[in-house]
């Protein structure tokens, strides 16, 4: 498998900068783990030195994902790497949690059905473009470059029933088996005012990468992801509408698997 340490190629890979993170696990698949991390990150370094005018002047560091990511993969043999890589079976992952929350159904459900703002707030999204509009229901492209993906799209239908309900669905599947995304605001304080300034949030995203890659590096940093994901919805909210009427709780998780 020597043409993975050919020149060329992997000077493609150091171009598009964080993407160098790549050659870890194709080089582990093949060889011995520790020589090769050694040997990338210091041409990492170097080239990053090399174009110190587009990476910035701060000096060169390894991101936590390069961190987690190399501790993790050098905890485990090649086997169980390779089979956890390249298993033909579909790697479903699953997480839903309720809270409550003191913001009225109202103001959540403006924050989250305004899809074409994502790209202002929500971590990892690169682009939020909404390609068709019609009562109770959006078409969107989305750019997202959460590990491991560096800059991949995909098409999303959402469905709208204000100030209940909203519902992302991937539907181009060119990067995902399926993906689901619901949020369901429900009022507390009583059933009849939809003013109130608390809300009940059940949150469920429900999703399987088409490539096992994806799939298993996405794993490694799942929490991570889904924590940021939520926390960013609320603290969009707090920067709309000033802080919740109730001291921040914690959410009761149901599933994450």
């Amino acid at each position: 498998m020597q043409f993975l340490l050919t020149r060329p190629i992997f000077k493609s890979i150091m171009c598009k900068g964080d993407r160098a993170i790549l050659a870890l696990f194709c080089y582990f698949t093949f060889g011995d783990f520790r020589k090769i991390l050694a040997k990338t990150l210091s041409v990492y370094i170097k080239k990053s030195k090399q174009h110190s005018a587009v990476l910035g002047k701060c000096q060169p560091k390894m991101t936590r994902f390069k961190l987690v990511l190399a501790k993790r993969c050098s905890s485990m043999g090649q086997k169980t790497f390779k089979r956890c890589l390249w298993s033909s079976s579909e790697q479903h992952q699953l997480y839903s949690e309720q809270r409550l929350l003191g913001y009225s159904c109202q103001q959540m459900f403006s924050v989250v059905s305004e899809v074409e703002r994502y790209h202002s707030f929500v971590p990892w999204c690169k682009q939020s473009l909404i390609k068709h509009r019609s009562k109770g229901k959006l078409v969107a492209d989305l750019i997202v470059g959460f590990p491991p993906l560096f800059g991949e799209s995909y098409t999303s239908t959402v469905t709208l029933i204000e100030p209940f309900l909203v519902t992302a669905v991937c539907t181009d599947m060119t990067m995902f088996n399926h993906l689901k995304t619901v949020w369901k605001f429900k009022p507390v304080d009583n059933d009849d005012d939809l003013n109130s300034k608390k809300c009940q949030l059940d949150f469920a995203v429900s999703f399987a990468f088409r490539s096992n890659v994806h799939s298993y590096f996405s794993r490694l940093f799942f929490d991570e992801v889904i924590r940021k994901n939520v926390e960013a919805f609320l603290s969009q909210a707090e920067l709309r509408y000033g802080r919740e009427s109730m001291p921040r709780q914690r959410p009761v998780i149901y599933a994450k698997h």
